[in-house]
């Protein structure tokens, strides 16, 4: 408050300030008005909270799952081994070497596997030529004394021209046997065909004379009771009758035998030819059930022999090798190499904590950090979950993790001016992005943590 004053005759004003001055310090505390800052002070930290709290409680951040992982190839890298225990007879490429798919890496030695492979074959050989003889011997006439095998090219069949002419000859041998087996029993059909004619022919004889004998008979025995001829030659007359008789009896039941013993070879005939014709398909069927064997047998040899020369599935570079030595010997899955697929696209292979995994799922967006580069200089990478393992695995310094491959958006990162490419095996860091949280809620929740824990304790 200003107040007036004359002096001099004029009138001013006081400044209130003035006079506090020439106060007493008590009074001139007392009369001395409040700073404004303060005020100004307090409002402006009233205002900060306030809008610190709004954007807390309008504001959200990024939630990520950190997992720690290294770059692979999308191909994964191939571990080469060998089949089986072999003598490594030559080593065609060296740790670094650019291979292409099917290139020759190693060759074992193949002695052994060749030998087995032989001895199969010629089996198989064998087998196949019994096969084309069975069946030439089954197909020809049973009249025929001859037998000829198909005209077979025994390359073709894997055999030796020596090999097909004793196919040939065995056959022609079988053929004979049969043929005399057949050929005795036919000849035991001629000689009782001739046995039954002849007692036909006896037969008939006996059959035209007794009608006559019997006439003489009659003729007689009517001159006797006349009396006009003796009695004893009536009686020699009717012994001659019946021993006529008996004659052609006997003629039938020999004609009755020889017909028996002729239909009995006739039947052993056919019971040979039915087993012949039996042996030769049960053999037929045994020699193409061993084809088929041998062909399988084979088969497998050959893949055993081919699996000698170990060759790289993909196009690559040789890392790890271990076996420096020609001679040495490899064993069965033994790890030889490794190739690492040549390919312009690499993803990362990264470990989920366990407790990240509820929250990690596929599609979700990842930043990439690498160790050889720092991120603050080089920037990151982006990219995206491709796939989560379901089933945890052990690690020794993280314990149970789950795998997750995670795709990433290119394949090179720009360091100082030029483009570096990524390569398997770069350790990286990466941040899967699972969500978002309010800032107010992060803020607040260990405060609610401890209050929905506290009093608990024993």
């Amino acid at each position: 408050m200003r107040r007036l004053g004359l002096r001099g005759g004029e009138k001013r004003p006081i400044d209130r300030r003035d006079e506090v001055e020439f106060l007493p310090e008590a009074l001139e505390i007392l009369e001395t008005p409040p700073s404004p800052m303060a005020r100004v002070i307090a409002v402006s930290i009233s205002a900060f909270l306030g809008l610190s709290i709004l954007w807390a409680c309008l504001s959200s951040i990024d939630m990520v799952a950190v997992a720690e992982g290294r770059t692979i190839p999308s191909d994964r890298s191939k571990t080469i081994q060998p089949f089986e225990t072999g003598v490594v007879r030559r080593i065609l490429v060296e740790d670094g070497s650019i291979v292409r798919a099917g290139d020759l890496l190693i060759e074992l030695d193949t002695t052994a596997s060749g030998a087995e492979r032989s001895r199969i074959a010629g089996r198989l050989a064998t087998a196949r030529l019994d096969v084309l003889r069975l069946r030439a011997l089954l197909g020809r006439p049973q009249a025929a004394l001859k037998v000829e095998l198909p005209t077979v090219d025994g390359d073709v069949l894997g055999a030796t021209p020596e090999e097909v002419s004793r196919a040939r000859e065995l056959a022609r041998s079988e053929a004979r046997e049969q043929q005399e087996r057949l050929a005795g029993l036919d000849r035991e059909l001629d000689r009782q065909r001739a046995e039954a004619e002849a007692v036909d022919a006896g037969i008939a004889k006996l059959d035209q004379s007794l009608p006559l004998l019997q006439e003489r008979l009659k003729a007689r025995e009517t001159l006797l009771e006349k009396g006009l001829t003796p009695r004893y030659q009536v009686l020699e007359l009717r012994q001659q009758v019946v021993a006529m008789k008996r004659d052609r009896d006997g003629l039938a039941a020999q004609r009755a035998a020889a017909g028996a013993a002729l239909a009995a070879i006739a039947r052993r005939r056919e019971q040979t030819v039915a087993e012949i014709q039996r042996k030769l398909l049960s053999d037929l069927t045994a020699a193409q059930a061993t084809v088929a064997d041998l062909t399988q047998e084979l088969t497998k040899a050959e893949q055993r022999k081919e699996l000698q020369s170990i060759t790289t599935p993909v196009d690559g570079v040789v890392q790890q090798l271990a076996v420096h030595t020609l001679g040495g010997v490899v064993q069965p899955a033994q790890a030889l190499m490794v190739i690492v697929p040549r390919d312009d696209h690499v993803e990362i292979e990264a470990q989920v904590l366990n407790r990240d995994i509820g929250f990690v799922r596929e599609g979700q967006v990842a930043t990439v950090k690498l160790e050889a580069f720092s991120f603050t200089r080089y920037g990151t990478i982006p990219g995206s979950v491709a796939s989560v393992s379901r089933d945890a695995i052990s690690d020794e310094r993280l314990g149970l993790v789950f795998s997750a491959r995670v795709r990433v958006n290119r394949n090179s990162i720009l360091v100082d001016g030029r483009d570096v490419a990524l390569t398997a095996g770069m350790r990286t860091t990466v941040e899967i992005k699972t969500g978002e949280r309010r800032v107010i809620d992060f803020l607040l929740s260990p405060i609610m943590k401890a209050v929905s824990e506290a009093g608990r304790e024993r």
